[in-house]
């Protein structure tokens, strides 16, 4: 990603960031993007004010993030998730702080670039399938929606319960299960650890 943001490194703490928190906080796109560059909805998107660095912003534990629109909050009382430290060179808590202490604005949107556009659904795609496609891997099966449903299926392999992935996710049913992808090397084993148990 320093690759795509060599010019204006500070578009590339925005996008690490929402990358991370995205997918660690099993984030729905509408939750962290703008529906276009330039329009912004107080009582929906995420701005500073909904985030808190506990205990604070320069030794943080965690990071609490106020969802405030959500498909599972349509009363908009606004839902808190806690993002912990990872201990790895991919952890939200670290992203976020970077681009607290690097930030040049404290109004509208949270995920905002340095020429003041908005990060949006479609931006979002068209960078993360430029990154992955300088790493060698086809783009054209990812979208937005993929951090999100790569969480629920890492959670799941990492042996994390059905009950906690629920929650994770904020879903009000177990429709979750579908989000969840079995890789090749899992399912081919299938039928031989079904052999070894008759």
């Amino acid at each position: 990603m320093e690759l795509i943001f060599q010019k204006q490194p500070y578009d590339r703490l925005v996008m690490q960031a929402a990358f991370l928190v995205a997918f660690f906080g099993f984030l729905r796109v509408g939750e962290f993007t703008c529906d276009s560059w330039k329009q912004f909805k107080q009582d929906l998107h995420l701005q500073w004010q909904d985030i808190t660095f506990v205990p604070n912003v320069y030794q943080p534990n965690y990071v609490q993030i106020l969802i405030k629109g959500s498909k599972t909050d349509p009363g908009r009382k606004g839902v808190p998730i806690v993002l912990g430290q990872t201990y790895t060179a991919l952890c939200p808590v670290k992203a976020m702080r970077e681009l607290f202490l690097s930030r040049w604005h404290k109004q509208g949107p949270l995920f905002r670039f340095r020429s003041g556009a908005f990060l949006t659904r479609v931006k979002l795609t068209k960078i993360m399938r430029e990154a992955l496609n300088m790493l060698g891997i086809n783009a054209s099966q990812y979208v937005s929606h993929s951090f999100r449903k790569g969480a629920a299926t890492t959670a799941a392999e990492k042996g994390l319960p059905s009950w906690l992935i629920q929650i994770l996710g904020r879903w009000s049913s177990e429709c979750y299960k579908l989000y969840i992808s079995l890789a090749t090397d899992r399912l081919k084993n299938v039928a031989a650890t079904m052999s070894n148990t008759m």
